[in-house]
């Protein structure tokens, strides 16, 4: 037998022998990172979808909220305009425009546009019918502005 020609002997210097077990790690080295370049490329994908997913539940619950306030608010107003009564709205007008005397059941712009209670109204409906009373020295007209504030704190008028 030649020197160098068999496999298993390793005393003796081989270059084939050298250049396939050579060969061979780099395969297996080029196996081992191929395998870990695709878990970093898999491990950056799951990150990247999570990621999208974290990204579009906000995202939507965002837009949730926001819808159901809208509706919320949309309810309101569908609300005031059922109870609207134009009727009582152009009574309303007339003696603010006209200044009827002794008539002051006008009720204050805020409580049909923006809904307030009628608690809220009355007190500054109240305070405002004072100062003018007090300038024009009308002494009967704040028992008749109680009585309509009153009546408007039990419920609209239909």
């Amino acid at each position: 037998m030649v020197p160098g020609t068999d496999p298993s002997d390793t005393s003796a210097p081989c270059i084939p022998g050298q250049a396939e077990s050579s060969a061979q790690r780099a395969s297996v080295d080029a196996s081992r990172t191929s395998r870990q370049l695709e878990d970093t490329v898999d491990a950056f994908q799951r990150r990247r979808l999570e990621g999208l997913q974290r990204v579009f539940l906000e995202f939507v619950t965002v837009e949730m909220v926001f819808h159901a306030k809208a509706v919320e608010v949309y309810s309101r107003a569908c609300q005031t305009l059922g109870s609207y009564d134009p009727e009582q709205d152009l009574q309303d007008f007339q003696a603010k425009m006209w200044g009827v005397s002794g008539h002051f059941e006008a009720r204050p712009l805020t409580d049909a546009a923006l809904g307030l209670p009628a608690s809220q109204s009355v007190h500054s409906t109240l305070g405002s019918q004072r100062r003018e009373e007090e300038a024009s020295g009308e002494d009967s007209a704040e028992e008749t502005l109680l009585e309509d504030l009153q009546g408007q704190e039990q419920g609209p008028r239909n």
